[in-house]
């Protein structure tokens, strides 16, 4: 029984390597336990192939009888990926397991802005742009690599600059305002200098371009499209617009579908650069 091979097979402090073959067998107990999300499983699955996956301080927990009580996501996540890892792992008596199920996984999960000691909504545009990229859930370690490099820089110094207003500190507008960097429709200098204008003075002195975006999306008599994993977020795709066409003679913003299409293949190339090559080609 997988029990008493944890019992008699522990390694330093408790740690058990556990195979597909072990994670199979455990789960044989997985009878009581809370409902299966395959999204996070999927996420452990990508961890472990990325080889991110760390041992944890939160074990697997199960009864000395095999029922499971918090492991069914990592066992599946070990077994779908072929890759043994190692867990710490705690056994509790049968008896205990009510007691126990109705107190594990009840703390609050790290969040990236905890981890990278940040303000989280300095994140958000980066982690927009990676769910667009086929992130499909997004992690430090995905955001990381934006966060220390040229969009990173350009949020440090958005936020350097007083916002008046959401629309200027919008997910959409500031992600716009990266792509727009990256592809090289904008420099730094000129972002900036625009972002000072639209928050410190008043709508006479913004590029028309700007005004009209800010009118558009402010309009109360037509409702937003709003999508976190779209370029089709009108917050997102008409302010690329205007990045991308504010010093030309355009006086109007329009979005078609040939557009959005170009724009998602923009975003996802650009975003491709800083992310790590998936083993089995998906995120």
């Amino acid at each position: 029984m997988i029990v008493d091979q944890i019992l008699t097979h522990k390694l330093e402090d408790a740690v058990t390597l556990i195979t597909p073959a072990m994670a199979e067998e455990m789960l044989q107990g997985n009878t009581d336990n809370r409902k299966f999300s395959k999204r996070i499983s999927e996420d452990y699955q990508r961890q472990m192939k990325l080889g991110r996956w760390r041992r944890s301080p939160e074990p697997l927990v199960i009864t000395d009888q095999g029922r499971i009580i918090s492991a069914q996501h990592r066992l599946n996540a070990v077994i779908e990926t072929g890759l043994a890892q190692e867990f710490m792992v705690v056994l509790v008596k049968d008896e205990d397991f009510n007691e126990v199920f109705g107190i594990v996984d009840q703390g609050k999960t790290r969040t990236a802005a905890d981890v990278l000691q940040t303000d989280r909504q300095l994140l958000t545009p980066l982690t927009f742009l990676l769910r667009v990229a086929g992130v499909k859930s997004v992690k430090a370690e995905d955001i990381e690599p934006l966060w220390f490099e040229e969009p990173g820089r350009l949020l440090n110094l958005f936020d350097q600059i007083k916002t008046k207003g959401k629309t200027w500190r919008s997910t959409g507008f500031r992600a716009a305002a990266i792509v727009a960097y990256l592809e090289g429709s904008v420099k730094i200098n000129e972002i900036l200098n625009v972002y000072e204008r639209l928050n410190c003075m008043d709508m006479g002195f913004w590029p028309h371009l700007f005004g009209a975006y800010f009118k558009q999306i402010n309009d109360s008599e037509k409702p937003l499209y709003a999508n976190g994993r779209s370029v089709a977020d009108e917050r997102f795709c008409r302010a690329l617009y205007t990045w991308r066409n504010y010093a030309t003679h355009t006086r109007t913003i329009r979005i078609t579908q040939k557009s959005l299409d170009e724009m998602d293949v923009t975003v996802k190339k650009l975003i491709a650069e800083y992310l790590p090559d998936e083993p089995d080609g998906t995120t």
